[in-house]
């Protein structure tokens, strides 16, 4: 597994493509494609976190028993501490203390699912949005509530569930993508009365 180092203060390629696209206004689809696209390229070249079902599970114990010691998430993983199982446990702290009488209540498929989520936000933070802030905001190109807000917009995105869920498929992230495109679906009489170079 790597080591914390890998992530350094610069962006990676895929998160380059992030910050060009928020330089550019471009669209909140092409924000959400490009930020998934990042996040998944991060995470595969960091190992996952292989040990992700086991800290939900654990997650989902301590918020049924009612049991919650801050340090027994982060004695549940075997693999070394890297970033992103750090971030996992963290998560798995705030949400099993936060969240308690709904994720006694929830399936454990829901549980990870959710854990996952939480986990690809926090993710996304530490290894590009706010690597961004000093480019972004502290240079005035977006005031902090409107990267704030976009940020959020792009994270709450129907791609962060299809991401959650290949991940949860391969926790190592072996294979991880950003999930296809959302292309919207026209009507019949849309692509019969529309010329080719319209389309």
């Amino acid at each position: 597994m790597p080591d914390d180092d890998r992530f350094g203060l610069r962006l990676t390629a895929g998160w380059g493509k992030v910050l060009r696209g928020l330089r550019e206004r471009a669209g909140l689809e092409e924000l959400e494609q490009r930020t998934m696209g990042a996040l998944a390229s991060s995470l595969k070249a960091s190992g996952g976190v292989p040990d992700l079902r086991t800290i939900a599970d654990g997650m989902q114990e301590s918020a049924r028993t009612g049991s919650w010691n801050a340090s027994d998430l982060s004695r549940l993983s075997a693999s070394p501490p890297h970033v992103p199982t750090r971030l996992a446990e963290e998560a798995a702290q705030v949400l099993a203390a936060t969240m308690q009488s709904q994720l006694a209540l929830v399936s454990s498929e829901k549980a990870a699912l959710l854990l996952t989520k939480r986990l690809l936000i926090e993710f996304a933070h530490y290894a590009g949005f706010d690597r961004m802030v000093p480019k972004l905001v502290n240079q005035g190109e977006y005031k902090p509530m409107e990267f704030h807000s976009v940020v959020n917009q792009i994270m709450e995105g129907r791609q962060l569930e299809k991401l959650a869920r290949s991940l949860l498929k391969r926790p190592t992230a072996e294979h991880l993508r950003a999930p296809n495109r959302i292309t919207p679906r026209r009507s019949h009489d849309e692509l019969l009365n529309t010329t080719l170079e319209d389309l």
